[in-house]
């Protein structure tokens, strides 16, 4: 069963809720601002980002303040004829210190 729920203004406390539902993963596409106020708020378990093979100079960075990269550990790369990278990450502890725990 597939279900999807549109949360309209902070977002934080519906996930929060939906976390502590029975269920599988949930999913989200393309939101930089997002997903930064849920790494904040630790409430990201896995990242799975895609590298694609285009330069464009300049960009927002994915991780807030001080993050730094040793607070993931590498789960699985796999590459694609394309030239497109995936990388699976499972998620530490988002701390402000940028301290794992």
């Amino acid at each position: 069963m597939t279900c999807s729920f549109l949360i309209a203004g902070n977002a934080v406390p519906a996930i929060k809720e939906l976390k502590q539902l029975p269920g599988k993963n949930m999913v989200l596409w393309g939101s930089i601002s997002l997903v930064q106020s849920l790494i904040k708020e630790n409430l990201v378990d896995e990242y799975h980002l895609q590298l694609c093979p285009v330069l464009t100079g300049a960009g927002r960075k994915l991780f807030p303040g001080e993050a730094r990269m040793n607070q993931l550990q590498l789960q699985a790369v796999k590459q694609y004829d394309t030239g497109l990278v995936l990388l699976q990450y499972k998620a530490g502890i988002y701390m402000q210190d940028a301290s794992v725990l």
